[in-house]
């Protein structure tokens, strides 16, 4: 693995490359769902496909988004 800037250059083995995109992307996906969602947007949904438990957080928002939709359209 080479250094620039002190930086590895080879991003597969970067551990700050894998964790911002491996992580932080969804966890933004997921902050992003839940702001619209809080700004009335009651057809707001989380799409996500990571086979992990942010997924699963994803899919648990997503139902309790259309429970709270259902009652006010009652």
């Amino acid at each position: 693995m080479r250094f620039n800037n002190f930086l590895p250059t080879d991003s597969a083995e970067d551990p700050f490359f894998l964790t911002k995109f491996g992580i932080l992307k969804p966890i933004r996906c997921l902050m992003d769902g839940i702001a619209e969602f809080g700004k009335g947007k009651l057809d707001s949904r989380i799409e996500l496909k990571t086979g992990d438990e942010i997924e699963e957080l994803a899919n648990s928002f997503n139902h309790m988004a259309e429970d709270i939709r259902s009652l006010f359209q009652h």
